[in-house]
């Protein structure tokens, strides 16, 4: 098995580059958009049938998910990156105890983080624009994902320690069943049952339980190497502090897109003056949108940042060229195609959700706006991998967060002011821009010392 496993990873840099590049790729392209394939049913199933304004009260609220996400990222990612420098170390015990830590900690903090939100819900659904017309449908469906906060950030990291141990087919299995469980449970709740947005954030709660309970049989079946003892369930500080400052950049990242969502319908809210309810209704159905065609980028810069890395640590600098060329074409190609679709025909997507002909149309036009210059996100996105997959933290924190820390959410602040509601779609195309060429002027230096070898 020793060496087999040298040999796989031997060819990482032996093999040639371009066809190793995309058969690593596809899988992971296609476990992420499974992966994000019930968020694009659930949006078109709560649109098509509960209506146009509860898209709307679902979509407004999303920020909250995705900042408990954000928390479970710095658990999950940060534990799963030393879960796997010590299995690879052959340091069973201490993967062990990193992983039970990071359980401990999530379930515990994952109870005070719930009731924390729960207790300020009104608060919180106030500062993110939450207009009378949205507010029941806001309500009704966040509620039921507050309780079951400890089910998601606890699963979360039952899924990245499958991932740190590279067991790639379980994890894509938990995910095949939360994807499969929520579309099949949103189709009975809506359409069945007629329960509405609740029945929807029920479906999401069922799906969830289930992908954490199938993750921790694994466990508890043996199928694993990590070997969980209930006697060791306690949190090592020391370690504690290790893993959160690993997954601080991760959740820098997915909190940015919170803080980014939310100032957008904010700013939506006051803005939007009577037809506010209908353009965040539209807004959630682009954003649905923009998070599912992200997914394969997202597998093109994991695979990007596995060959570059292993490379660059070989010193095949000839074959991190190499890479980096493939990644950039791929990625540009990739945003290339996903732009010209949604600014000349975005009514083959965005028809899938409703046929409602207003919600339609105002989608339709934010769509060719947002998606103007999405073209350049590939570029952004690779270069993002490059610093990260080589070492440069801070330069990979630079890049990855400029485009929403930097430039869109003061864009869409100021924005508004100026040019109305007009300036909230303009914010999107003028930060893709911008944070493809700092990511650009960044690389320059770096991209000439790997030509010249002088690393």
């Amino acid at each position: 098995m020793k060496v087999l496993m040298t040999n796989q990873t031997d060819k990482l840099g032996t093999a040639p580059i371009g066809k190793l590049f995309f058969t690593m790729s596809l899988p992971i392209i296609m476990a992420m958009l499974v992966n994000g394939l019930y968020s694009i049913v659930d949006a078109i199933f709560i649109a098509r049938g509960v209506g146009s304004l509860a898209i709307g009260g679902v979509s407004i609220v999303f920020p909250v998910q995705m900042l408990i996400f954000a928390f479970a990222a710095i658990i999950g990612s940060g534990s799963a990156s030393i879960v796997s420098r010590k299995l690879g170390a052959r340091k069973n015990d201490d993967a062990r105890h990193t992983a039970q830590t990071a359980l401990t900690f999530s379930i515990l903090f994952s109870i005070v983080l719930a009731g924390i939100v729960l207790l300020a819900m009104e608060p919180i659904l106030r500062l993110l624009g939450v207009t009378d017309a949205l507010w029941d449908y806001s309500v009704d469906y966040l509620k039921p994902l507050l309780f079951a906060t400890p089910v998601a950030i606890v699963g979360t990291v039952f899924n990245d320690m499958l991932r740190a141990e590279g067991k790639m087919q379980f994890m894509m299995m938990v995910m095949l069943l939360g994807s499969l469980l929520n579309v099949t449970f949103d189709a009975i709740f809506i359409f069945g049952l007629d329960m509405g947005v609740t029945g929807a954030a029920l479906a999401t709660v069922i799906a969830q339980i289930s992908s954490m309970l199938l993750a921790f049989s694994f466990y508890v079946r043996g199928k694993t190497t990590l070997h969980l003892s209930i006697k060791d369930w306690r949190i090592d500080t020391k370690v504690l502090a290790g893993i959160i400052a690993l997954g601080l950049p991760f959740f820098i990242s997915h909190a940015g897109a919170s803080f980014m969502i939310a100032t957008a319908n904010n700013a939506l809210s006051n803005v939007g003056g009577d037809a506010a309810d209908i353009y965040i209704s539209a807004y959630g159905l682009v954003g649905r949108v923009i998070m599912f065609v992200i997914l394969p980028l997202i597998g093109i810069m994991i695979s990007f940042q596995t060959l570059a890395g292993y490379n660059y640590g070989a010193q095949n600098f000839d074959r991190v060229r190499s890479i980096v060329n493939i990644g950039i074409g791929s990625s540009t190609l990739l945003c290339v195609l996903i732009s010209t679709l949604m600014v000349f025909r975005p009514e083959l997507m965005l028809g899938l959700f409703t046929d409602d002909p207003v919600l339609l149309a105002k989608a339709i036009e934010i769509a060719k706006v947002i998606f103007m210059l999405f073209s350049f996100a590939g570029i952004t996105f690779i270069i993002t991998g490059y610093f990260q997959a080589t070492g440069h933290a801070r330069m990979a924190l630079i890049a990855s967060s400029a485009r929403v820390y930097i430039f869109l959410i003061p864009l869409l602040i100021l924005l508004p002011r100026q040019l109305g509601i007009d300036g909230i779609w303009y914010a999107f195309p003028i930060a893709d821009g911008s944070a493809c060429l700092l990511a650009v002027v960044l690389f320059i230096r770096y991209y000439r010392r790997l030509l010249t070898h002088n690393q």
